[in-house]
């Protein structure tokens, strides 16, 4: 969940892949993802996590957002899941769908045709971890994203750090 530190309440929730061991025990993504990828099991995640998700928060209020690779939008197959998702569901206008920038996105235009796709149905589209990739600054000005989340990398020591609180990393 996400808490809206001023009303107190959850403004929406951030799906994530995780894994539970039998102990109860659960794993992050992080330590899974690239074997995952290695197997090719990496586009059959991302169709589960996508009729999960459209599952459950069909019928509910929240928001709602689903990462995605680089490889997922550009994946017909798993676009055109995603789209029979967001009509069955008729819940668009609720989803965000988390690109991640670190993810070296290759081809700025697959973009733009992922976002063309959705928007209509009321999507919003977020850049995740922006700063950890290779992307370059122009490019926000052209795409229609709604969220940039700067990765935490950047920010964390801000307001500690000199170099960090400097806009050219000198005092």
């Amino acid at each position: 969940p996400i808490h809206d530190n001023q009303s107190g309440r959850i403004s929406k929730y951030e799906c994530l892949v995780r894994m539970v061991e039998p102990d109860g025990s659960v794993i992050s993504a992080g330590r899974f993802m690239d074997i995952a990828n290695k197997l090719r099991l990496n586009r059959r995640i991302t169709e589960l996590m996508i009729e999960k998700c459209f599952a459950c928060f069909t019928g509910r209020d929240e928001e709602f957002s689903i990462n995605l690779s680089y490889g997922d939008i550009t994946e017909p197959e798993t676009v055109a899941r995603i789209l029979s998702a967001i009509e069955t569901s008729g819940i668009g206008d609720r989803v965000i769908f988390e690109i991640l920038e670190s993810d070296g996105i290759t081809n700025y235009d697959d973009i733009r045709v992922f976002i063309e796709q959705v928007k209509p149905y009321g999507c919003r589209i977020a850049i995740d971890d922006f700063g950890t990739g290779y992307s370059a600054l122009s490019y926000l000005k052209s795409y229609p994203f709604d969220t940039l989340k700067i990765d935490k990398s950047f920010i964390q020591d801000v307001l500690t750090e000199n170099d960090d609180a400097s806009p050219t990393g000198q005092q």
